[in-house]
């Protein structure tokens, strides 16, 4: 019996499934974040995955009350791009990056968002989501993307005692 001809179909099955995931979109989330109930807290918006990626268009919501915008950072994934951060309107931030060159990659930051939590006696869990997301290739193509549609809220936690 020849094990190559089935190890061979194995492989270019694996890689068309490859490739297939690529072409398919992306997926762009927030993750679970955990912090104290005071200070400055930093939100990374991930990517899953996505190939030479060249423009950015996110409109995010978040809990006005208990969370104040301060500024956007690169990641060293991201670095390639520049950005704009329009976060005239408390509670709505509105990002675009861009790029000549695309930037490749699986499971990592676009940015992260600071915020400073806001000191209010009674506050439920803060929440920020993703309301809309555009993306485009280098070939100033649209790619597929999705957004989860719940609201991301974020755990605080007290600090151990000493």
């Amino acid at each position: 019996m020849n094990i190559k001809a089935p190890l061979l179909i194995v492989m270019i099955i694996t890689i068309l499934l490859f490739f297939l995931s690529l072409s398919w979109g992306a997926e762009i989330y927030i993750p679970s974040v955990k912090h104290k109930a005071k200070g400055y807290i930093e939100i990374p918006i991930m990517i899953d995955q996505v190939n030479k990626l060249a423009g950015v268009r996110l409109i995010i919501r978040y809990d006005s009350k208990a969370l104040t915008f301060k500024k956007g950072i690169k990641t060293k994934y991201s670095d390639p791009l520049i950005y704009v951060i329009n976060s005239k309107i408390p509670g709505k931030l509105i990002i675009v990056m861009a790029g000549a060159n695309g930037i490749s990659g699986k499971k990592f930051p676009l940015i992260k968002l600071m915020f400073e939590i806001k000191q209010i006696k009674k506050v439920s869990s803060p929440w920020i989501k993703i309301v809309s997301a555009e993306l485009v290739s280098e070939q100033l193509q649209s790619i597929n993307c999705k957004i989860p549609k719940l609201k991301k809220k974020i755990l605080f936690f007290k600090p151990a005692q000493r």
